[in-house]
């Protein structure tokens, strides 16, 4: 079983192009509308990088898309549970 990272690493990436593509907004909207370049934006589209938590909620909130779907990630674990 993957780790947290390893799931949201190999699920963001797509979650975030199929979202902003369902919502009609460009790389550069969505960049905006979280207040980061849009070559911060490309990189999390690209899987280059994962946003920290508070980016990663703007980002469902600008896509209208529920954080689980952006992440691949129903319910999350308590930390002590989470493998690290």
């Amino acid at each position: 079983m993957k780790n947290i990272s390893e799931q949201i690493s190999a699920t963001l990436p797509h979650e975030l192009l199929d979202a902003r593509k369902r919502a009609g907004l460009s790389q550069k909207a969505v960049a905006k509308s979280i207040g980061k370049t849009l070559r911060q934006y490309q990189r999390y589209e690209r899987g280059e990088i994962i946003p920290p938590i508070d980016v990663a909620y703007m980002l469902a909130d600008a896509l209208q898309t529920p954080l689980s779907t952006l992440t691949g990630i129903e319910d999350f674990p308590p930390y002590n549970e989470v493998e690290k």
